[in-house]
């Protein structure tokens, strides 16, 4: 997703809209814009208008946006599962390893003093 918006970042400025006004629209410092445009040399204008780029841009934005803030909530919720098995002695650290992907000395840095009341029934 964030691929498909900085294409979209470049391709607008290649059609010739300010670094400023794709700035404001996808909430993205003027110099990240500038080097997301100069990432991309290969692109040729197309024929939007700059109305449709921004149009474009904000909805890749916002979906971005509610993207990142679903996976902070995923992450979240599996922090605390994690210590409330940790805690309840369920698994051990190199199980929950296993089954999430993350290594045992992560698992417990991530989980160490997390309020884990509610991620598990009692």
């Amino acid at each position: 997703m964030s691929a498909h918006l900085n294409q979209q970042i470049a391709q607008a400025l290649i059609d010739g809209l300010k670094i400023k006004i794709v700035s404001e629209a996808t909430q993205i410092s003027r110099f990240e814009v500038r080097r997301i445009g100069l990432s991309f040399p290969d692109l040729y204008p197309t024929a939007l208008s700059p109305q449709e780029h921004l149009k474009i841009l904000s909805s890749l934005t916002a979906e971005l946006t509610s993207l990142e803030q679903a996976k902070a909530v995923v992450e979240g919720k599996q922090l605390k599962l994690l210590a409330a098995a940790r805690r309840k002695r369920l698994l051990d650290d190199y199980e929950l390893a296993a089954l999430s992907g993350l290594n045992p000395e992560n698992i417990r840095k991530m989980t160490w003093g997390v309020e884990a009341r509610s991620a598990l029934p009692a």
